[in-house]
């Protein structure tokens, strides 16, 4: 006879299937309900990912066209204009300074005439950066020495283009076109655009008030040292050019003792 028919049939218990269903399904259940280990859990990456190269080229583009007009707005035939008589004074005395520097020793000299702070002509930040750059016009051979219509106003050209880029850092505040806009409107408003064609401490101050804006913004939402470091750097250096950075203070003083009070209750 066969195997099969030989061998008793195994009998299934109509009541015992069911329980052994209901364990299995209650086993099931209390695995899903344990709380997954550490270790487990696929971690999610630290950083998001950058957008393609492309993407953020075009993001750019805009930014970037901006920045090129307030550049050449700022440079473009920068010496053709005669010195104004302010800017006659900051480029005698930054070349006065120029001298002292090359013979310091002479300054100790009873007599001798150097290059002083007076509150009349504000500084001593403007003089000894406009004397840095003659000596480099004079180190790559510039015309006249060096020092002429044009070197003395590149300082001046220079701030102005930075003051044209620092909305760019404030896109969270004003959104990405606000900011867009905001740069457009600083590199071709004509005040900016004359004033940065000007060697006098107009500019200078702008630029560092505004970088002192912009640093305390960023340092407050991101918390990172280097905005606070820069804020510091604005803060002297507008300090070293012109004394009305103590109204500065006090507009910012006011606000943030109010602001302090408020909290406080």
């Amino acid at each position: 006879m066969k195997r099969f028919e030989t061998e008793p049939r195994v009998k299934r218990d109509s009541v015992a299937e069911p329980l052994v269903e209901k364990q299995y399904e209650a086993e099931e259940e209390q695995a899903l309900e344990e709380p997954v280990k550490d270790e487990e859990l696929v971690k999610a990456p630290q950083n998001p990912t950058k957008p393609p190269v492309r993407e953020r080229l075009l993001d750019w583009a805009p930014f970037l066209g901006v920045f090129l007009l307030g550049a050449i707005l700022r440079f473009w035939g920068l010496g053709d204009k005669p010195l104004h008589h302010d800017e006659s004074l900051h480029a005698y005395f930054s070349l006065q300074l120029l001298h002292n520097m090359e013979n310091w020793l002479g300054c100790f000299s009873p007599g001798a005439s150097c290059y002083h702070y007076d509150p009349l002509l504000h500084g001593p930040f403007q003089f000894h950066f406009i004397a840095l750059v003659y000596k480099i016009s004079q180190l790559v051979g510039a015309p006249d020495n060096g020092v002429n219509t044009t070197t003395v106003r590149i300082l001046a050209a220079t701030l102005g283009t930075i003051i044209v880029c620092l909305p760019y850092f404030l896109r969270n505040y004003l959104g990405k076109w606000g900011a867009w806009l905001a740069c457009f409107i600083l590199a071709v408003s004509p005040s900016m655009v004359y004033f940065s064609r000007f060697a006098r401490e107009d500019i200078y101050m702008a630029c560092f008030t505004l970088l002192l804006v912009v640093s305390v913004a960023r340092y407050i939402r991101d918390r990172k040292m280097r905005w606070l470091l820069l804020a510091a750097l604005a803060l002297s250096l507008s300090y070293a050019t012109k004394e009305a950075t103590f109204l500065t203070v006090a507009v910012f003083g006011s606000f943030f003792g109010a602001l302090v009070a408020w909290e406080l209750g």
